[in-house]
């Protein structure tokens, strides 16, 4: 299997319920020699981390053994990315992504995760609103940005409904499984991060 762009991480039988979600801020922290904190954060958004744990996975033609193998080795390891559609959050509902002034055009769509606004870059099924108002052509969306043939009214809420995807590269060179029983295979640990970019070789 080749892997081509924005390939979509497999939907797999024998997913446990021990499925961890971890975002990371990148920030510089040191206490000064009167003892005061000082923090800069580097970081506007986090780094999300996932770690999946698959403890049965059956082996024979196009099993799922095969998909996930063949899916990590097109992956080269870690070096290619791919897009990653986290059950319990991939869809949004009317989420408001900006308010019109008359003048811009552009806008970046997001998610709300509990009052925290983070935007998103991978898209699909968007419907748009105005106001009220479904948008049905006048737009198109690329990378997560909205770019309107005309700017929206002066106080008009724009919202969205669809489903995202997080990008993600595996985070490490290797993934290990193990063979329990006869055709029966498990994948403890199947880790990877959000990444925006990644070099590729």
């Amino acid at each position: 299997m080749i892997l081509v762009a924005d390939a979509i991480f497999p939907e797999l039988r024998g997913l446990s319920w021990d499925v961890t979600k971890m975002p990371e801020f990148f920030t510089l922290a040191k206490v000064s020699p009167s003892g005061v904190d000082i923090a800069a954060s580097l970081s506007a958004y986090p780094r999300w981390h996932f770690s999946l744990s698959y403890e049965c996975l059956r082996a024979g033609v196009e099993g799922d053994l095969e998909k996930l193998l063949g899916f990590f080795l097109s992956c080269r390891g870690n070096a290619v990315d791919f897009l990653y559609r986290d059950p319990s959050d991939y869809k949004v509902s009317r989420q408001t992504f900006g308010v019109g002034d008359g003048r811009t055009v552009t806008f970046q769509l997001c998610h709300n995760i509990g009052g925290f606004i983070e935007p998103l870059y991978d898209t699909e099924g968007e419907t748009i609103y105005v106001g009220d108002v479904q948008k049905v052509d006048g737009y198109t969306v690329r990378s997560g940005v909205i770019s309107f043939t005309a700017p929206p009214t002066a106080g008009t809420r724009l919202t969205w409904s669809g489903d995202f995807y997080y990008r993600c590269r595996f985070k490490e060179s290797t993934l290990a499984f193990q063979n329990f029983a006869f055709k029966l295979w498990s994948a403890q640990t199947v880790e990877f991060v959000t990444s925006r970019k990644v070099f590729k070789l």
